[in-house]
C-alpha cells in the first residue's frame, strides 16, 4: 500500500452570522475565532490523518487580526506538535 506524501487540511472558520448572507465581503465570513472544543476535534482528526501519510500541513484561513495564528498555535499544542513559528 502506498502512503501519500502530504495531506493538506484547510480551515476556513464559519462565521454563522455572515456565512449565508449575500453582500458582505468574503473576509467577513472568515472572521472566526476557533474555540478549544472545535480545535480539539480538529486535532483528533488531524492526528488520525497523520497516521495515513508522511506529512500533514494545516492552513488556518481566517483573516481577522491574529485569529489564524492563535488557532494554529493552539492546534499545534493540542496535537502535541512542536511549534516552529
Amino acid at each position: 500500500m502506498d502512503t501519500p506524501d502530504l495531506a493538506l487540511v484547510r480551515l476556513h472558520g464559519n462565521n454563522e452570522d455572515t456565512w449565508k448572507i449575500k453582500g458582505p465581503a468574503a473576509s467577513d465570513r472568515f472572521n472566526y475565532e476557533y474555540g478549544d472544543t472545535k480545535l480539539e476535534e480538529i486535532a483528533r482528526r488531524t492526528t488520525a490523518i497523520a497516521q495515513m501519510t508522511l506529512e500533514v500541513q494545516v492552513v488556518v484561513n481566517v483573516n481577522f487580526e491574529d485569529q489564524g495564528i492563535r488557532a494554529g498555535r493552539r492546534l499545534a499544542q493540542m496535537a502535541n506538535a512542536t511549534w516552529t513559528g
